[in-house]
């Protein structure tokens, strides 16, 4: 059975560093998520994080963030994957999609604020 990949991408207004912040800080990351982050890092190296999440109920699942540095900003690419599929009442329906935009969105707003303050 091939388990279902959510990918989004955004490019963010700040520089990488900043970015990388937002996303392996625990605090920051909860600031942006909405809520605190428990989380066990599977990978990391300067570019890219990956570690085993569970969300609201949800089965875990295995996300990961790369960042590369582009002009005007950072790109983030969020890759999330559920660790087993459910075939119960048929197809699994990820409500991951929806929540991986909305967050990201906190992100970039987080991104522009932390940009109008140190100007």
């Amino acid at each position: 059975m091939r388990l279902m990949r959510v990918t989004r991408e955004v490019v963010l207004d700040c520089p990488t560093a900043v970015a990388w912040e937002l996303l392996t800080d625990t605090d920051e990351l909860a600031a942006w998520l909405g809520r605190p982050v428990d989380f066990e890092v599977d990978v990391m190296d300067d570019h890219r994080v990956g570690f085993v999440w569970s969300d609201g109920g949800r089965g875990p699942s295995t996300v990961e963030f790369a960042v590369e540095e582009v002009e005007g900003g950072t790109r983030l690419t969020v890759t999330e994957t559920p660790m087993r599929a459910s075939v119960a009442g048929g197809v699994r329906r990820l409500p991951l999609g929806a929540n991986w935009d909305d967050r990201l969105l906190d992100l970039e707003l987080l991104c522009l604020t932390r940009a109008a303050v140190s100007v």
